[in-house]
């Protein structure tokens, strides 16, 4: 059992479509579905993600690990330069 699958939440092998492939006319996510070209199904689509308190809690924590990440690459030549003694050259 994945470990998704734990929390409630639908894996692909838990979903039942395992074999169906999105983006063909007719499938989930395909060409078929009314709606699905043009900006006004891109937009509405985005605001429904938007909404979703799964979605917030992925996005917020993958931009929290980015920033952590960015920081410590910030911070790194001032700990060497500032905190250790080391010379910018070495």
């Amino acid at each position: 059992m994945p470990a998704l699958a734990i929390w409630g939440w639908p894996t692909r092998a838990g979903s039942g479509r395992a074999g169906r492939r999105p983006g063909r006319a007719g499938g989930p996510g395909g060409l078929g579905r009314p709606g699905a070209r043009g900006s006004g199904g891109i937009w509405r689509g985005a605001g429904t993600l938007l909404r979703n308190p799964a979605f917030a809690a992925y996005a917020l924590q993958s931009s929290f690990a980015i920033a952590v990440f960015f920081s410590f690459i910030a911070g790194a030549p001032y700990f060497m330069i500032g905190v250790l003694g080391r010379s910018a050259t070495e």
